[in-house]
Protein backbone atom coordinates (compact mmCIF):
# COMPACT_ATOMS: atom_id res chain seq x y z
CA UNK A 1 0.00 0.00 0.00
CA UNK A 2 2.91 2.32 0.91
CA UNK A 3 4.68 1.95 -2.21
CA UNK A 4 1.91 2.26 -4.10
CA UNK A 5 0.40 5.42 -2.13
CA UNK A 6 -2.72 4.30 -1.52
CA UNK A 7 -4.50 5.27 1.79
CA UNK A 8 -7.23 3.12 3.59
CA UNK A 9 -10.42 5.36 3.18
CA UNK A 10 -11.73 3.78 6.52
CA UNK A 11 -15.61 2.86 6.91
CA UNK A 12 -18.88 3.17 7.86
CA UNK A 13 -21.08 0.11 9.03
CA UNK A 14 -19.85 -3.57 9.87
CA UNK A 15 -16.60 -3.55 11.31
CA UNK A 16 -15.43 -7.11 9.82
CA UNK A 17 -15.92 -7.75 6.23
CA UNK A 18 -15.82 -11.65 6.39
CA UNK A 19 -17.30 -14.37 8.03
CA UNK A 20 -16.39 -17.94 8.59
CA UNK A 21 -17.76 -20.42 11.41
CA UNK A 22 -15.02 -23.82 11.49
CA UNK A 23 -16.39 -27.32 11.83
CA UNK A 24 -16.12 -26.36 15.53
CA UNK A 25 -18.36 -24.19 16.19
CA UNK A 26 -15.99 -21.15 15.95
CA UNK A 27 -16.65 -17.85 14.36
CA UNK A 28 -14.08 -16.27 12.72
CA UNK A 29 -14.03 -12.49 11.47
CA UNK A 30 -11.46 -10.42 9.70
CA UNK A 31 -11.88 -7.10 7.78
CA UNK A 32 -10.55 -8.30 4.57
CA UNK A 33 -11.95 -6.29 2.34
CA UNK A 34 -10.71 -2.62 2.58
CA UNK A 35 -12.12 0.77 -0.22
CA UNK A 36 -8.05 1.95 -1.07
CA UNK A 37 -7.43 5.31 -2.59
CA UNK A 38 -4.77 7.43 -3.37
CA UNK A 39 -3.81 11.25 -3.57
CA UNK A 40 -5.59 12.24 -6.81
CA UNK A 41 -8.83 10.39 -5.71
CA UNK A 42 -8.92 11.84 -2.78
CA UNK A 43 -8.47 15.65 -4.29
CA UNK A 44 -11.65 14.68 -7.12
CA UNK A 45 -13.40 13.01 -4.38
CA UNK A 46 -13.06 14.64 -0.67
CA UNK A 47 -15.99 13.05 1.00
CA UNK A 48 -16.42 10.36 -0.64
CA UNK A 49 -17.07 7.40 1.96
CA UNK A 50 -16.50 3.34 1.75
CA UNK A 51 -19.81 1.45 3.39
CA UNK A 52 -20.02 -2.36 4.64
CA UNK A 53 -23.05 -3.56 3.49
CA UNK A 54 -24.58 -6.62 5.16
CA UNK A 55 -23.55 -9.97 3.79
CA UNK A 56 -26.39 -11.96 1.80
CA UNK A 57 -25.85 -15.00 0.67
CA UNK A 58 -22.21 -14.58 0.88
CA UNK A 59 -19.49 -14.56 3.65
CA UNK A 60 -18.04 -11.24 2.71
CA UNK A 61 -19.65 -8.05 3.06
CA UNK A 62 -20.33 -6.06 0.02
CA UNK A 63 -18.76 -2.67 0.07
CA UNK A 64 -20.45 0.59 -1.22
CA UNK A 65 -18.47 3.91 -2.30
CA UNK A 66 -19.88 6.94 -2.14
CA UNK A 67 -18.90 9.67 -4.33
CA UNK A 68 -20.93 12.56 -3.75
CA UNK A 69 -20.97 15.55 -1.64
CA UNK A 70 -24.37 17.32 -1.09
CA UNK A 71 -24.87 19.16 -4.46
CA UNK A 72 -24.35 16.47 -6.83
CA UNK A 73 -26.55 14.32 -4.40
CA UNK A 74 -28.82 16.65 -4.92
CA UNK A 75 -28.54 16.90 -8.88
CA UNK A 76 -28.60 13.16 -8.84
CA UNK A 77 -31.86 13.09 -7.44
CA UNK A 78 -33.28 15.71 -10.19
CA UNK A 79 -31.89 13.40 -13.33
CA UNK A 80 -33.36 10.60 -11.38
CA UNK A 81 -36.56 12.09 -11.86
CA UNK A 82 -36.23 13.23 -15.44
CA UNK A 83 -35.15 9.65 -16.27
CA UNK A 84 -38.72 8.52 -14.05
CA UNK A 85 -40.69 11.11 -15.92
CA UNK A 86 -38.89 9.46 -19.53
CA UNK A 87 -39.39 5.74 -18.05
CA UNK A 88 -43.33 6.69 -17.40
CA UNK A 89 -43.69 8.50 -21.10
CA UNK A 90 -42.03 5.47 -22.82
CA UNK A 91 -44.03 2.84 -20.99
CA UNK A 92 -47.28 4.86 -22.02
CA UNK A 93 -46.08 4.55 -25.36
CA UNK A 94 -45.57 1.01 -25.19
CA UNK A 95 -49.00 0.53 -23.78
CA UNK A 96 -50.28 2.58 -27.07
CA UNK A 97 -48.39 0.33 -29.28
CA UNK A 98 -49.56 -3.05 -27.98
CA UNK A 99 -52.99 -1.71 -28.32
CA UNK A 100 -52.88 -0.68 -31.66
CA UNK A 101 -51.23 -3.95 -32.34
CA UNK A 102 -53.85 -6.07 -30.67
CA UNK A 103 -56.19 -3.42 -32.95
CA UNK A 104 -54.34 -4.48 -36.62
CA UNK A 105 -54.61 -8.40 -35.29
CA UNK A 106 -58.14 -8.27 -34.21
CA UNK A 107 -59.12 -6.38 -38.51
CA UNK A 108 -56.52 -9.34 -39.74
CA UNK A 109 -58.40 -11.76 -38.25
CA UNK A 110 -61.16 -11.00 -35.72
CA UNK A 111 -63.92 -11.69 -38.65
CA UNK A 112 -62.78 -14.92 -40.02
CA UNK A 113 -63.95 -18.10 -38.05
CA UNK A 114 -60.64 -18.86 -36.39
CA UNK A 115 -59.42 -20.13 -33.24
CA UNK A 116 -58.18 -16.73 -32.46
CA UNK A 117 -62.06 -15.50 -33.15
CA UNK A 118 -63.55 -18.18 -30.39
CA UNK A 119 -60.65 -17.10 -28.09
CA UNK A 120 -61.69 -13.59 -28.15
CA UNK A 121 -65.35 -13.87 -27.81
CA UNK A 122 -65.25 -16.23 -24.86
CA UNK A 123 -62.94 -14.38 -23.16
CA UNK A 124 -65.08 -11.18 -23.89
CA UNK A 125 -68.26 -13.14 -22.63
CA UNK A 126 -66.33 -13.93 -19.77
CA UNK A 127 -65.07 -10.22 -19.13
CA UNK A 128 -69.14 -9.10 -19.67
CA UNK A 129 -70.69 -11.77 -17.84
CA UNK A 130 -73.58 -10.75 -14.94
CA UNK A 131 -73.17 -13.30 -12.20
CA UNK A 132 -75.32 -11.20 -10.02
CA UNK A 133 -77.47 -8.11 -9.48
CA UNK A 134 -77.55 -6.25 -6.45
CA UNK A 135 -80.80 -4.78 -5.01
CA UNK A 136 -81.68 -1.38 -3.84
CA UNK A 137 -80.51 -2.46 -0.21
CA UNK A 138 -76.83 -3.30 -1.96
CA UNK A 139 -77.41 -7.30 -1.32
Amino acid sequence: MNQMQLMDMGFQGQAYTWRWRRAEGVLIQKRLDRGLINSIWQEAWPCSIAIHLPAVGSDHCPILILTEGRQEKEENEKRVEQIKIELNETLGQEESFWKQRLKIQWLKMGDSNTAFFHHSTLQRRRRNRVSRIKGVNGV
